[in-house]
């Protein structure tokens, strides 16, 4: 190509032909780029086809800028013959340009080639065989050339990858007889809805999902994170028989699409339509399926994907998925495990205490009723509490408290479980007990698996899910008591972020693998000595809160008077049974009409103030150390802010580099700076293994020298909630800085790394 836009000297190529598009490889400082490769294609049937192509340079961060495209027309095609064309160029802006792309297109070998054999992903997932130096070299176009001293050899789908079918797929088959199966040619619709992924290995930043059936391919828009939400669905249109469709080999995969090909799989996992056909209405919903990299197999699993399908036949209607919650799809038995993969026996240790604040759940004239079939009186409190714990779908309940508001269970419960799950929360709802109707829920808390545990290579760091004893606070709807319906009840299922407080327990959780000794019994109840223990380290300091009403603006039109009320927790309810006794509302006054717009309350040289008493335990340890952390997460994204502006901003390579190197020298200095309080005795074990993984991050706690350097990657979105270890490259210098080596933005664009 010539004419490139001088102002940018990084270009390289983007191809698409029949709906296919290829790169070419990035060509430094110049505006006459010679790329000089081959690209392949899957073979079209028109005799006139046309082909696109773009330049780009090649930004340092975030996907390329355009700087010119252009079309042209081959006719001719099918006779396999060697065409050259000249393809005119123009601007992003439509502009004409001075720019020639000049390219060679072949026929695409003899007549009468199987077209379905061929697919675009295969080039991406070549293997090369040969001199090992060579087959870690990542310098290779996308779907260009051979490698000196090496063969090349193609994967042709999913059935040349795992030998051996799953379970699920070996369990479906042997519900169908095929020998019933139609085998005459129909059109089938295939619709793959693609819901989310969770716990993908590695730093994965842009990961999508693949689905490759029957010699095609199609993918999901990128995300970001190892936990994406996809959302969306994909259809494929097949013409077979019965008994063909059902031996199509599928396979679904995730990739990172900032990562060049071969090195960009996450996972995949290889089946056939045979586990959707047993289903009802052949649709198999909100399924797991657990991915593995067949090219790392020492990785074990490496992610799971969530999907649901369905297999339509012409004339028929897709079936509506039916709504099912979070906790509801986590369960063991809904995820498909490819085959070789073993699951390691565990199990959960949990001890409930007590309960605090419960909220009235009954009315008096039902309870009055309800409570001769307990215990023939009437007690004072109208909600008869117990827990249900749940993890990937196994459940076990505590016992029932009947009337009080503040029970006290003091048991000890087993869940039986497997290792590694695909459950993210641990999962703890709080129930009423009613004898003449089904239970109510009080409240629902998910406990995050990345909030109480850690996963990591080296045993020292990471730690499995433990937690308290400490207090679970629950939240939900509106806490006072209505005997009608309540339109916020579904914030009481934790799904969404719940607006009431509804009380609190004390929880116990630790985890142990292998299974439950013989004399460890699945209900038991905790020896006297361990509650007291318990119960002395949570002692409770008094607090005092102050609060002052500056101006109350846009209050909703009425009649009746209007007074602001502060609570914490319980403390300050004036509707509650048993919260404190003192003032903790404004004064009752009419809202004033301002005569154009809204009311407000009537505070002009006299504000109203507030003072609430309560008493909680002392966690300041616990929050200011989360919130340090918090702040210098902030600081970090600033930072990285002001770097991508001036990247954004196309300024100088000089410039750039060194507002890099000093943002990144403010980055440490603030992490040196950084002292963590210490942890007093009532510290839990969650808080001193959080506290170990903290000093890590900040480099203050340094590992043992005959281990390799790992470094713990911080997950943006929650600063406890972290997966990665990355290792050094930094073998040289023992001295130096641990967490990034900066090299020349000029050397950087030459080196082909797998990671862009």
């Amino acid at each position: 190509s010539s004419g490139i836009n001088a102002e940018y000297g990084d270009p390289y190529a983007e191809v698409t032909f029949e709906n296919h598009t290829k790169k070419t490889k990035v060509k430094d400082d110049t505006k006459d780029p010679e790329w000089n490769e081959e690209l392949e294609f899957p073979r079209g049937t028109s005799d006139t086809v046309k082909v696109q192509v773009k330049v780009f340079h090649e930004e340092m961060f975030g996907d390329g800028k355009l700087l010119a495209y252009g079309t042209g027309t081959i006719t001719g095609y099918t006779k396999s013959e060697w065409h050259d064309i000249d393809i005119k160029l123009i601007d992003s802006k439509q502009r004409p340009t001075e720019g020639v792309l000049s390219l060679g297109v072949g026929g695409g070998g003899a007549e009468g080639g199987d077209e379905g054999e061929y697919d675009e992903e295969e080039e991406e997932e070549e293997e090369f065989v040969g001199d090992s130096e060579m087959a870690g070299d990542d310098d290779t176009p996308a779907g260009g050339g051979n490698r000196a001293g090496g063969k090349k050899k193609k994967r042709k789908g999913a059935a040349s990858r795992n030998t051996n079918v799953s379970a699920a797929v070996e369990e479906a088959r042997a519900k169908i007889n095929f020998n019933q199966l139609s085998t005459k040619d129909e059109t089938f619709q295939i619709r793959f809805v693609v819901h989310k992924a969770r716990q993908l290995f590695g730093l994965v930043e842009r990961p999508l999902a693949r689905i490759m059936i029957n010699g095609k391919t199609q993918r999901t828009v990128p995300r970001r994170g190892t936990t994406p939400k996809f959302n969306e669905t994909v259809i494929f249109s097949v013409t077979k028989s019965e008994k063909a469709i059902l031996d199509l080999p599928i396979e679904l995969s995730v990739v990172d699409s900032a990562v060049e090909p071969p090195h960009n799989l996450v996972g995949s996992y290889s089946f056939d339509l045979t586990v959707a056909w047993t289903e009802k209405d052949r649709l198999l919903p909100y399924k797991w399926f657990a991915l593995t990299n067949p090219d790392e197999p020492q990785d074990g699993m490496t992610g799971y994907l969530n999907m649901s399908i369905q297999i339509i036949k012409a004339g028929e209607e897709h079936k509506k998925l039916p709504k099912r919650s979070d906790t509801e799809i986590d369960v063991a038995s809904n995820v498909f495990y490819p085959p070789g993969i073993s699951l390691q026996p565990g199990h959960f240790v949990i001890k409930l205490y007590t309960g605090e604040d419960m909220p009235q759940m009954d009315s008096a004239a039902l309870s009055n009723i309800k409570n001769l079939f307990v215990s023939g009186e009437k007690p004072a409190d109208l909600v008869d509490p117990y827990a249900v714990f749940e993890f990937a779908g196994t459940k076990i309940s505590s016992m029932v408290q009947h009337g009080t508001f503040d029970p006290v269970w003091n048991q000890k419960l087993v869940i039986k479980s497997h290792f590694p799950s695909m459950a993210e929360s641990f999962v703890i709802r709080v129930m009423d007990s009613d004898d003449m109707a089904l239970d109510d829920l009080i409240a629902t808390k998910l406990l995050k698996m990345t909030h109480i545990s850690f996963s990591s290579t080296d045993s020292d760091l990471g730690f499995l899910p433990t937690f308290g004893p400490a207090y679970v606070p629950l939240y939900g709807s509106l806490r006072e008591f209505s005997e009608v319906f309540n339109k916020y009840d579904h914030l009481n299922e934790g799904d969404d972020e719940g607006i009431g407080y509804r009380g609190r327990v004390l929880v116990e959780i630790s985890t142990h693998m292998g299974e439950p000794a013989s004399g460890l019994k699945t209900k038991s109840t905790i020896a006297e000595s361990d509650t007291t223990a318990v119960m002395s380290s949570l002692r409770r300091h008094k607090y005092h809160l102050f609060v002052s009403f500056d101006t109350g603006n846009m209050i909703k039109e009425t009649d009746s008077q209007v007074e602001f009320e502060v609570s914490i927790g319980d403390h300050g309810n004036t509707l509650s049974f048993h919260g404190s006794s003192a003032p903790s509302s404004t004064q009752p006054c009419n809202a004033v009409y301002d005569g154009t717009y809204y009311h407000y309350m009537p505070w002009t040289s006299s504000k109203p103030a507030v003072i609430l008493h309560s008493q909680w335990e002392d966690i300041e340890f616990r929050a200011e150390s989360y919130n340090l952390m918090t702040s210098l997460l902030e600081f970090m994204e600033e930072q990285i802010r002001r770097c991508r502006v001036l990247a954004a901003a196309y300024a100088s390579g000089t410039v750039l580099q060194t507002k890099i190197m000093e943002a990144v020298q403010s980055i440490l200095e603030e992490m040196r700076s950084l002292e963590l309080p210490e942890l007093p005795e009532v510290a839990t074990k969650l808080d001193q293994n959080l506290q170990k993984l903290r000093l890590y991050q900040l480099g203050k706690l340094e590992k043992p020298k005959d281990e390799t350097p790992q470094f713990v990657g911080i997950d943006m979105g929650q600063p406890d909630s972290v997966f990665l270890d990355i290792e050094t490259d930094n073998e040289e210098d023992d001295e130096a800085e641990p967490w990034l080596v900066l090299e020349n933005t000029s050397d950087a664009k030459k080196k082909k790394k797998k990671k862009k």
